[in-house]
C-alpha cells in the first residue's frame, strides 16, 4: 500500500486522508509517504491535517462541542499561521459538522486556502472581488452559507493582530 501512495500526486494524497480520516493505519502509512517528500507547503499541511486527525484531543482538551463554539475564541492563541488557524477551523469544526462533503468542494480545500491566505479577504466583498469565481462557484454551497463569516473572521483577527 505504501508504494501505491508513493506514485499518487499531492491531490490525491489530500483525497486518501478525507477518504481514510477514520483509518489511523492508513493515515500513518500516507504520513510516512510525506515524511520522505520534500518539505512543500501543500506536504507541510496534509501532514499537519494527518496530525489532527490522528489526534483530535490535541487542539480541543475540555471542549464538548467544538462546532459550537465562537470561531475568533477557538482560535485565538491556537496556532500561529493564518494557515494554521484556518486549517485548524476547517478539521476541528467544518469537517466534524460537514464530515460528507466533497473533498474538492470544501470551503477550505488547499487551492481555496492557498487564495485566502494570499489575498486575505476579511468580508464578502472582498471575499468577491479576491477570490475568483471559478473558486467560489466550486464551492459547497452548505458550508460557504454556515462558514464563511468566520473564516473571514479569522482573516480580519489575524490582519489585527
Amino acid at each position: 500500500m505504501t508504494d501505491m501512495y508513493n506514485q499518487l500526486k499531492i491531490d490525491d494524497l489530500e483525497i486518501a486522508v478525507e477518504k481514510n480520516r477514520n483509518n489511523y493505519i492508513e493515515l500513518n502509512i500516507i504520513d510516512a509517504t510525506l515524511v520522505k517528500r520534500r518539505p512543500r507547503k501543500r506536504n507541510l499541511l496534509l501532514r499537519e491535517r494527518i496530525r489532527l486527525l490522528l489526534n483530535p484531543d490535541n487542539d480541543l482538551e475540555g471542549m464538548e462541542n467544538p462546532a459550537a463554539i465562537d470561531a475568533k475564541a477557538y482560535l485565538a492563541g491556537a496556532s500561529h499561521s493564518l494557515e494554521e488557524r484556518l486549517l485548524n477551523f476547517n478539521i476541528n469544526v467544518i469537517g466534524k459538522e460537514c464530515p460528507d462533503t466533497d473533498p474538492e468542494k470544501r470551503l477550505l480545500r488547499p487551492d481555496m486556502l492557498e487564495r485566502l491566505v494570499g489575498d486575505r479577504p476579511t468580508s464578502r466583498e472582498e471575499f468577491t472581488v479576491f477570490i475568483p469565481g471559478y473558486l467560489r462557484t466550486y464551492t459547497c454551497v452548505n458550508e460557504a452559507e454556515k462558514y464563511l463569516d468566520d473564516v473571514l473572521e479569522i482573516i480580519a483577527d489575524f490582519e489585527s493582530n
